[in-house]
C-alpha cells in the first residue's frame, strides 16, 4: 500500500526541499557543470574558461588569455577578483523560499536574460539548481559558485541585459529611497 498524502508530506518536508531535491535530481551530477564562460554583447563574444577565472579568483592574477579583455573592460584583476568572490551569506532554505514566492520566480526569470544556456532552453532550471548547489554546503553564494555549479558546460552572460538590470536594479532602489512607490 502507498503511503498516505499526508505521511509524504512529513517524510518530505516542505515543498521548498522538494523542489531542490528534484533540482538536485535533475542535475545531480557535479561532473556536468560550467567549463566555459561567454561574455556577449551585441554580435561581440568572448571565451574564458573557468579554471581561468578560478585561478584569477584565488591568487588575483589573471591569466594571459584574459589580459587583453581586461584592458579591454579597463578592469583590474583585483576588481574581477573581487567581483567572482563576493559571498552572500544565504541559507538554502532562503534561497528555495525566494525561488518558490512569485517575486523570486520573475527575479528568476529576469536574471535569466542575464546568465542562460546557449538557447535559452532550460536556463530557470538551470540557474535553480546552480544556486541551490551553491548554498548547500556553506549556506553563501558567490558568482563563481554559480558558475561552479551550473548544469552545462557553457553558460552565457549577456552583458547588455546585465547593465539593464542593473539600471532596473538601481531605478527601484533609487525610488525606494525617495519613498516613491509608484509603478
Amino acid at each position: 500500500m502507498f503511503p498516505s498524502t499526508q505521511n509524504w508530506r512529513s517524510l518530505l518536508g516542505s515543498a521548498g526541499t522538494l523542489t531542490a531535491f528534484l533540482a538536485m535530481l535533475s542535475f545531480s551530477s557535479r561532473a556536468i557543470a560550467a567549463e566555459t564562460l561567454v561574455v556577449t554583447y551585441g554580435g561581440f563574444s568572448a571565451s574564458f574558461d573557468v579554471v581561468d577565472l578560478e585561478h584569477l579568483a584565488a591568487t588575483g592574477e589573471a591569466p594571459d588569455s584574459m589580459q587583453f579583455y581586461l584592458g579591454l573592460a579597463n578592469l583590474e584583476p583585483e576588481t574581477l577578483q573581487g567581483l567572482l568572490t563576493q559571498p552572500f551569506n544565504v541559507s538554502v532554505e532562503f534561497v528555495e523560499d525566494m525561488l518558490a514566492a512569485p517575486s523570486g520566480q520573475t527575479l528568476l526569470e529576469k536574471v535569466t536574460q542575464v546568465l542562460h544556456t546557449e538557447s535559452g532552453e532550460g536556463s530557470e532550471p538551470a540557474l535553480r539548481s546552480a544556486l541551490i548547489h551553491s548554498t548547500v554546503d556553506d549556506a553563501q553564494l558567490s558568482f563563481l559558485e554559480i558558475l561552479q555549479n551550473y548544469p552545462t558546460d557553457r553558460v552565457y552572460l549577456n552583458s547588455r541585459n546585465l547593465m539593464k538590470l542593473t539600471q532596473e536594479i538601481e531605478s527601484l532602489h533609487a525610488e525606494q529611497l525617495n519613498g516613491d512607490t509608484s509603478p
